[in-house]
């Protein structure tokens, strides 16, 4: 696993045959990859990343056709991700539809987000393409087995911007995940499916399984905007869009306090 970690370096692919403490003391330091880019690892491929901390380091995803970017880890098919930080900002200049960018990790995949933290400010800067995923904590997350992958005790602060599936928490869960007890407290900022929690909820044909979402709130503003004077639409408090194609997702015990904007098209022409 990899454990008290102080990084501004990536680490590539970590497996989890690759035991033992790895520790870094860079800090204040600049990454740019072209795919799987991390301000600690690029991928984690199994075991554990626990107290990991990106300090102000900047992570950059290039433009072309590339698509996972996070400030903890780029990827993570590993156990779970735990007691993390990132204070660095996360930025993209890709121009793949299939973008997944978060403050803590890209796209985990059956992996456990626990007690996180994001601090720095997400940001796509490219200016076309609709169906980025991008979260304050993890830009998709995503579970083969249902009950694998939970965000629990998360919480973001940093502004997330996008353009399609963005959310203060997570741009698209789908197949049994759970996310509980985390906030956002930061502006969420795109084109559609915005949500102060999760961007897309639900996104599956698998009639077994679906998402879980209890005891978040959300007191971040949501900012919609226009593109060719074309409207925006779904955007929400905690959930932007549910897209349910199997059983059920289940919202509880949440609540949002923030402000909506949505320009008009002739807002737009004004400014």
């Amino acid at each position: 696993g990899i454990r008290d970690c102080l990084s501004s370096r990536g680490l590539g692919d970590v497996y989890k045959r690759q035991a033992g403490n790895i520790v870094f003391r860079i800090k204040n330091s600049y990454i740019e990859g072209i795919n799987l880019t991390g301000g600690i690892a690029g991928a984690v491929r199994g075991g554990v990343v626990e107290n990991c901390h990106n300090f102000n380091t900047t992570v950059v995803l290039k433009e072309g056709n590339n698509n996972t970017v996070g400030g903890v880890v780029a990827q993570c098919t590993g156990e779970k991700i735990e007691k993390c930080t990132n204070t660095g900002n996360v930025i993209s200049y890709s121009t793949n539809n299939f973008l997944q960018m978060g403050g803590i990790c890209g796209l985990s995949n059956n992996t456990k987000l626990i007690e996180c933290t994001n601090y720095g400010n997400i940001t796509v800067k490219a200016e076309q393409g609709d169906s980025y995923y991008v979260g304050g904590i993890s830009g998709v997350t995503v579970a083969s087995v249902e009950g694998k992958s939970t965000i629990d005790r998360c919480n973001n602060e940093g502004k997330v911007t996008g353009r399609g599936c963005v959310g203060g928490i997570v741009g698209s869960s789908y197949i049994g995940v759970t996310i509980k007890n985390c906030s956002n407290v930061n502006e969420v900022k795109g084109r559609a499916f915005l949500g102060g929690i999760v961007g897309m909820l639900g996104n599956t044909e698998n009639k077994l399984s679906h998402s879980t979402l209890m005891e978040c709130y959300n007191s971040g503003s949501i900012t919609a905007y226009s593109e060719n004077d074309e409207l925006t639409s779904s955007f929400g408090g905690i959930v932007g869009v549910i897209n349910d194609k199997g059983r059920e997702d289940i919202i509880e015990k949440c609540y949002s306090c923030l402000l909506y904007t949505s320009p008009s098209p002739r807002d737009k022409r004004q400014s």
